[in-house]
């Protein structure tokens, strides 16, 4: 009986001693080379080297903390995600970027001088290759610098995008409050909708099924939608665009298969013209020229 008790208190002081040990273990990817990228995670607004806003990043670290994952939206139509790891084994870091060209980009490197350099190549459908280097450096300010690079059959490099990420305030999420953030038409015939609005004032829109579409802004994000209904009723807000040259617009408006309901006609301030759309939505477009 005296042995079945002291087996029976080493059996639950070993089980006891198992989950102590357990948490004494660090994550997998807590050592210092697998924080080398952390400069990079955040919210970002990415600005191309002529000062013009290129689009928005969000990188996160995901997948027990082993991953940066990022996603890139220029809002005009392009956007792309990469999955960056530290690869221990090989002492390397491995990105892989997918986008909505189809391109694929495998890019191995590490820290050099401070900053992440990743290298790989791309090839053409003639078999040609091309050497490609991306490098982010950080900079005192707290923002980072991307230097894309490409190296091809003449060994020089050029430069694909020089960027600057600078991160998202506070402001970028609140300058808009209580302000009119979001529009949305409803139509009888989305296919017909988005073919007016691309003839007659190039929107670009982001398909989400057959019943929804999003009007994307030209600085990223959205700015409204077009939503599928059976009937568009009358009356409501009149949305009002700006134009320009009202003349263009109009001309544009009409080609396009826009029904004019009131022709050009000053007011103080500017002048405008109202139209119908094919779903019978009534908008505005005035000018102050």
């Amino acid at each position: 009986m005296r042995f079945i008790v002291s087996a029976l208190l080493v059996t639950l002081a070993l089980g006891a001693a198992a989950p102590s040990f357990s948490q004494d273990r660090p994550p997998p990817c807590a050592a210092p080379e697998h924080r080398a990228f952390d400069f990079w995670i955040g919210e970002w607004n990415v600005h191309a080297a002529d000062g013009r806003l290129a689009g928005t990043n969000s990188i996160k670290r995901e997948i027990g903390g082993c991953v940066l994952h990022e996603r890139y939206e220029t809002g005009r139509g392009y956007s792309g995600e990469s999955f960056n790891v530290y690869d221990a084994r090989r002492k390397v870091w491995h990105q892989t970027w997918v986008d909505s060209s189809g391109l694929l980009l495998l890019l191995e490197g590490g820290l050099q001088d401070g900053k992440m350099v990743l290298e790989g190549q791309t090839t053409a459908a003639d078999q040609s290759t091309t050497r490609q280097r991306i490098s982010w450096t950080p900079n005192p300010d707290g923002s980072v610098r991307q230097l894309w690079e490409a190296r091809g059959k003449d060994g020089q490099w050029t430069v694909v995008f020089d960027g600057k990420y600078t991160r998202r305030t506070m402001a970028d999420a609140t300058q808009n409050h209580h302000q009119i953030d979001y529009i949305e038409f409803s139509v009888t015939d989305m296919a017909e909708a988005q073919r007016f609005y691309s003839a007659a004032f190039d929107w670009e829109f982001t398909d989400y099924g057959p019943q929804y579409a999003g009007i994307r802004k030209r600085q990223g994000g959205e700015v409204g939608g077009l939503s599928l209904q059976a009937e568009v009723a009358p009356g409501g807000p009149l949305v009002i665009l700006y134009s320009q040259d009202l003349e263009q617009t109009l001309a544009r408006v009409r080609d396009a298969g826009g029904g004019i309901t009131r022709e050009i006609f000053e007011f103080p301030g500017g002048r405008r013209f109202q139209f119908k759309d094919p779903s019978g939505n009534e908008l505005a477009v005035w000018s102050d020229r």
